[in-house]
């Protein structure tokens, strides 16, 4: 079952086909921790087997305060935040689903913005990205209320929040855009609490990837995932200081190959690409606890996969039985995984016919009324 994967972005077009390969330029010298091997589906190694749990989590007030889009999700202590990047909201519920306020501030004015490239959270603070204003606003996270907000250092793909105060940014290599100053050429970025510069991570050698996206890295347990479309695999790095833990690669029988596309139009591209059957990520994994979740191109979809680090087994969803359906998951907290559900009461009773766990009553209200419930899934451990 392909849920949450159905059209894969042309975005992958412009995409690296190696970050988390320690042979790539940049990645040189990091220590390859995991390595996944990926050849397809398994329809005897079904995720249901290895989930705990599956629970409803509505979130009051979606239905008057509507989230459209869904660009990320991130999650701490404080509650939910969903950022909306096409209306340029972000939504703030408690950690009960409760609505708490949006960020609905587009303008040029203290506190405003022109855009919300990227965010992220503490459990003081909610920082927003405008990169076409060049500047990081701070609000407390209790109540949305502005702070302050800072010069951006370069343009801002992601950026986390790390325990010790400092951040990590991820540059956005947008194709003919000009950095700032304080880019050297590199992906990653360490800045300190006031968001200058004081390392950089992962440089390129070859030139810059070919990426425009607006989130590059995830949480995890302990841990920030850095990868993206087209990469054969992720670097992990330490939340609490941003040091390099290391390299995950996932290969596939097809890997893809930016090289040969780069001087293809946009239609060949993509005809290429569908008619050479090229297996490749199309999401940042998540690494939380024992287990790992990637999606990985195959054929017009994307199919989701649950590796066990322990057993080194892959797991799969079933394409005949929807019961504890693993739909690819926005986040990770606490060694669950949380996906946000706003399809409808159209999908969800498509869903339903073929197995799907059916929501409680408050929960099946909201989502038939298009509000927003989250999933949460705690795996066996």
């Amino acid at each position: 079952m392909h849920i949450k994967q159905l059209a894969i972005p042309f975005i992958l077009l412009a995409s690296m086909s190696a970050c988390g390969n320690k042979n790539h330029d940049g990645n040189v010298g990091i220590n390859e921790i995991l390595s996944i091997s990926y050849s397809g589906a398994d329809s005897h190694s079904l995720i249901p087997s290895i989930l705990d749990s599956l629970m409803f989590i509505p979130l009051y007030g979606s239905i008057d305060h509507p989230i459209a889009h869904v660009d990320d999700l991130q999650i701490n202590g404080q509650g939910y935040f969903i950022l909306d990047q096409h209306r340029n909201i972000i939504h703030a519920y408690s950690p009960s689903g409760d609505y708490l306020y949006q960020i609905d501030a587009t303008g040029k004015g203290p506190g405003e913005y022109l855009e919300i490239g990227c965010f992220s959270i503490s459990d003081s603070a909610l920082y927003t990205v405008d990169n076409y204003a060049k500047k990081i606003n701070k609000y407390d996270i209790r109540d949305g209320s502005f702070i302050k907000n800072y010069d951006t250092p370069i343009t801002v793909g992601g950026m986390r929040k790390l325990n010790n105060g400092n951040f990590l940014l991820c540059e956005l290599p947008i194709e003919g855009a000009t950095q700032t100053d304080a880019s050297d050429g590199s992906r990653i970025y360490l800045a300190d609490s006031t968001l200058k510069i004081i390392d950089s991570l992962l440089p390129y050698i070859n030139g810059r990837d070919k990426i425009q996206m607006p989130q590059l890295m995830k949480g995890g347990d302990g841990t920030i995932s850095y990868g993206s479309y087209g990469y054969n695999g992720y670097t992990l790095l330490d939340s609490r200081d941003g040091h390099v833990v290391g390299n995950v690669s996932v290969t596939t029988s097809k890997p893809f190959n930016q090289a040969e596309i780069k001087d293809m139009q946009l239609t060949e591209a993509l005809d290429f690409i569908d008619n050479n059957g090229y297996k490749f990520l199309v999401s940042t994994p998540l690494d939380a606890g024992r287990y790992v979740v990637f999606t990985i191109k195959e054929g017009q979809n994307g199919e989701v996969c649950v590796y066990d680090k322990v057993t080194s087994k892959k797991y799969f969803n079933s394409n005949t039985d929807f019961n504890n359906l693993f739909i690819c998951p926005d986040e990770s907290y606490n060694g669950k995984f949380y996906t946000i559900y706003n399809f409808g009461a159209d999908f969800l009773d498509t869903q339903l016919k073929s197995g799907f766990n059916k929501p409680p009553h408050i929960a099946d209200s909201i989502i038939r009324n298009d509000g927003t419930v989250l999933l949460c899934y705690t795996m066996k451990e």
